[in-house]
């Protein structure tokens, strides 16, 4: 018991380090929007500032505010799609549906695969927030083959990691830990560490709920390695709070 209230305490102040320099950064883009030159700058802004905020009718509030400031498709569906982003956050599934639905009919006016993709992304994650594991699989998958038209490997990792995730939820443990597998050896190879550390993490909570515990702490031992070699104390404290988590189930 004793070790598990430790655990808990270093989870705490974690989070309260986390929490503070959170509120550096969003003080930083406040500052930034007040010194935009124009609204494309304070568009680019507004949606940093809601997908950073803590509170979700905070961010509904910076992203309609982008979507009032946002010409062409290309914005148009960049603030269109944070705002489904926003209602997801809030539960408010029918309006993130039809925001994401606004949102892709601009994408689709771009011609452009990434903005295409971000919109099927947004779709996964609704679906995925509503247990509807089959259709958010759907979406995410066709967010990886938008993406494979383009050369950003790092975008395609992200969505092999939304894959796996789902997967996991259906409990193909198998199939998840191939897309998470193949996503760890891209940002390996693009020398992507931090995203290969917070990776890990998932791989080790997918092992976590496969019941292969053994696994599980070695991936959440690779995070703990990657995070050290980063000088990431904050991380490095959440790893360790889940190789505990796990040798003392």
């Amino acid at each position: 018991m004793r070790n598990k209230s430790l655990l808990a305490l270093l989870l705490l102040f974690s989070l309260a380090a986390h929490l503070h320099a959170q509120d550096a950064f969003i003080d930083s883009l406040k500052t930034a929007l007040e010194n935009a030159e124009d609204d494309r700058q304070k568009v680019t802004t507004l949606v940093s500032l809601s997908q950073n905020s803590f509170e979700p009718s905070e961010a509904l509030d910076y992203a309609k505010e982008a979507v009032k400031l946002s010409e062409g498709d290309q914005e148009l569906s960049l603030s269109w799609n944070q705002v489904a982003w926003s209602h997801k956050n809030l539960y408010q599934f029918d309006s993130a549906i039809l925001a994401a639905g606004t949102a892709y009919g601009h994408a689709k006016q771009t011609g452009d695969a990434m903005t295409v993709s971000d919109v099927f992304n947004t779709y996964g994650s609704i679906h995925n927030n509503q247990s509807n594991f089959d259709s958010a699989l759907y979406y995410h998958k066709k967010s990886l083959a938008q993406r494979q038209k383009t050369d950003d490997a790092e975008a395609q990792a992200i969505s092999m990691n939304n894959i796996s995730i789902v997967l996991e939820r259906l409990g193909r443990y198998d199939s998840a830990s191939f897309y998470i597998d193949q996503s760890i050896a891209i940002y390996e190879a693009l020398g992507l560490t931090r995203r290969m550390a917070d990776t890990y993490l998932n791989k080790g909570n997918l092992y976590t709920n496969a019941g292969k515990l053994d696994k599980a702490y070695e991936s959440f031992q690779n995070a703990l390695k990657t995070y050290e070699e980063l000088g990431l104390d904050i991380m490095m404290t959440y790893a360790l709070i889940n190789m505990g988590t796990v040798a003392l189930a």
